[in-house]
């Protein structure tokens, strides 16, 4: 059978099972319910336009219905992935998705990005500005591709598991941060002459490792 959601309750939802039970007549005896099942609803997935502007107009976003923006925040119970490849999305209020696919462009962001889910990746693209991206707990971010990854000023706090798996350096400065906080992983599978270095972007980038390093 099929189960049609309304994008309003993607993520995992519950059904519950129920059974018509008859006589030996063929008549209506009862119902008999259980057990629950429960389906994984896949996230609204928005793709910004490859313009510059506000991550809250939704009028920079496809994928989604009218006036909705990628933002579990302001649409409680709903999973959103986003994907960006040009352009700059300005951030400046608290964003929470489940999803982010960093393929191209830039994110300003002087808020808190939250990326919630297991299917993130930054394969080029730069995250800019003061602001705050927090991998979750149970998240994961994975840095792939040969571009290299820029963070300048950002801080990036991994709750998670961030992934460096590419030929590509991690760079940031101005005061740029990387945290990999307690009970998260930070994997190193880069491969070739790879740095975590602030000696393009100049400034001070501190890295604090309080979790596990492999």
């Amino acid at each position: 059978f099929t189960v049609a959601y309304p994008a309003s309750v993607a993520g995992n939802q519950q059904l519950t099972r129920s059974t018509l039970t008859r006589d030996a007549a063929g008549s209506p005896a009862g119902t008999t319910t259980g057990p629950n099942i429960t389906l994984a609803v896949p996230s609204n997935n928005a793709i910004w336009d490859g313009t510059s502007g506000n991550w809250t107009d939704a009028t920079r976003w496809t994928g989604l219905a009218s006036g909705v923006v990628p933002n579990s925040i302001t649409t409680p119970g709903t999973t959103f992935g986003a994907k960006i490849t040009a352009g700059t999305a300005t951030i400046n209020t608290q964003v929470t998705v489940n999803d982010l696919l960093l393929l191209g462009g830039t994110i300003d962001n002087s808020s808190i990005l939250t990326i919630a889910g297991s299917g993130s990746d930054w394969e080029a693209g730069v995250f800019s500005g003061v602001g705050q991206l927090v991998i979750a707990p149970g998240a994961f971010l994975v840095a792939t591709t040969a571009a290299n990854h820029d963070f300048g000023q950002t801080k990036i706090t991994n709750q998670g598991q961030f992934i460096w798996n590419g030929g590509g350096s991690l760079r940031s400065g101005n005061g740029g941060e990387f945290i990999n906080a307690a009970g998260a992983t930070f994997t190193d599978a880069s491969s070739g002459p790879v740095q975590i270095t602030n000696s393009t972007i100049g400034g001070t980038f501190t890295f604090t490792n309080a979790g596990t390093f492999l």
